[in-house]
């Protein structure tokens, strides 16, 4: 595998290394931060065929990139395609928000607006907007109309407690979850990566 990561650039990671017992070697490898080309592949190839003596034994080799028809081998190519953003000011809001908690709502919504109407996600989820309709951060109205103007292809799934009738009625799926038992009852704080 060494011989692989020599050649790759920073952003480049190996999805498949495959080598068969007739020395056909098979490397299908990806970008974090762009689709791999052609060019790609002939310099991963190039870098790998380099540092292989034919002359001490014969082998064939393939580069290649992961199809849009394949399913994701390695996380690494989760994590490629998954964009996560914080609209909200990052602290909990006790009892009214402030103008800049309003603010930042505001703009998330904007932008999530641009998202969405850009097509290019299959998938938005709205955390907590939920919460940010029952501080009144944002309208309820906003929201359906987001979810009414949505292009066909894409699911928008809405999280937090406190859904307003109006998103119930509208959701095709809804979903309660409730306590039976959690470790804070016992003292234990949130934990960073999983509560928040």
């Amino acid at each position: 595998m060494s011989l692989v990561d020599e050649v790759l650039t920073e952003s480049q990671f190996i999805v498949e290394l495959e080598i068969d017992a007739a020395n056909r070697i098979y490397i299908e490898v990806d970008d974090k931060s762009a689709p791999i080309s052609i060019t790609d592949c002939i310099n991963v190839s190039r870098g790998v065929e380099h540092n292989l003596d034919r002359e001490i034994e014969d082998f064939s080799l393939e580069v290649t990139s992961p199809g849009l028809d394949r399913p994701f081998k390695v996380f690494k190519q989760y994590l490629k395609n998954i964009t996560i953003k914080q609209y909200g000011l990052g602290c909990f809001i006790i009892d009214a928000p402030t103008s800049e908690d309003i603010k930042a709502a505001k703009n998330g919504l904007e932008e999530i607006q641009r998202i969405i109407k850009n097509g290019k996600h299959d998938m938005i989820i709205l955390d907590e907007v939920n919460i940010a309709l029952y501080f009144k951060l944002l309208d309820v109205d906003e929201i359906l109309s987001l979810l009414e103007n949505k292009p066909d292809h894409v699911e928008i799934i809405l999280t937090g407690r406190y859904a307003p009738p109006e998103i119930i009625e509208m959701a095709d799926l809804v979903t309660e979850m409730k306590e039976i038992k959690h470790y804070y009852q016992e003292g234990i704080q949130a934990r960073k990566g999983i509560e928040f």
